[in-house]
């Protein structure tokens, strides 16, 4: 077996004695475009804000796009420069969501493209961005982890599923209680425009490669030599 998490883990050891097994994270995604001028993607964008949080994939309940928003509500009070890019299809009624940014006042702090966003246009997004939202209200772990990640860019993960095994707290990213738009908005607002995102970063660019294909396909093999 080949597990992906520490929940996997413990799913695969309540269920099996003694498994032959390896914990392996998910390897990054190498075949988006490289990353561009965050300056020529902003423009790209027709975003202006000095800080840029991004919300990326598709739109469902347990992915939390309605705390993130309310986080946004939040930290507006802080008179920070800022923008949230959300892109992604809603996979649900859009109705709640638009009537929440409507009711929160927010519809000038938020650019939402509501659609499937291309591969080709993958490496625009994330090079815009200072860092990426992750507000999970459950989840085994996520691919948009590791396209951040690819990218350099730090993120804000809740303590759910196998999420928290992938960060380094303050190093990476940070690690929240989920489905807290307060504690959100204190990590926002503690972060954005200061020169840690950017020590952030370049801590991922070395941390990254812990999540190489050699090293996934490393664990295969060892499992196979134990068979």
């Amino acid at each position: 077996h080949l597990v992906q998490s520490s929940k996997t883990e413990k799913e695969l050891l309540d269920i099996i004695d003694s498994p032959i097994y390896e914990k392996r994270f998910h390897p990054l995604f190498t075949t988006f475009s490289h990353k561009i001028d965050k300056q020529a993607a902003r423009r790209e964008l027709k975003l202006q804000s000095d800080n840029i949080i991004l919300y990326f994939g598709i739109i469902r309940e347990y992915k939390g796009f309605d705390i993130l928003l309310k986080a946004i509500a939040k930290l507006k009070a802080d008179k920070i420069d800022f923008h949230l890019l959300a892109a992604g299809e809603c996979y649900e009624n859009d109705n709640k969501y638009t009537e929440l940014i409507s009711d929160l006042e927010i519809s000038d702090y938020i650019t939402w493209h509501n659609r499937y966003i291309p591969d080709e246009d993958v490496a625009m997004y994330f090079s815009a961005a200072d860092l990426v939202a992750l507000p999970y209200r459950s989840a085994s772990q996520s691919g948009i982890t590791q396209i951040a990640y690819y990218y350099d860019l730090p993120i804000i993960i809740t303590r759910v599923g196998g999420l928290p095994d992938i960060v380094e707290e303050g190093r990476s990213g940070f690690i929240i209680k989920p489905d807290n738009p307060d504690e959100m908005a204190d990590v926002l607002a503690e972060n954005l425009g200061t020169p840690k995102l950017d020590e952030m970063a370049n801590y991922i660019h070395h941390y990254k490669k812990k999540f190489s294909w050699e090293h996934f396909v490393d664990g295969i093999e060892k499992i196979y030599n134990r068979i």
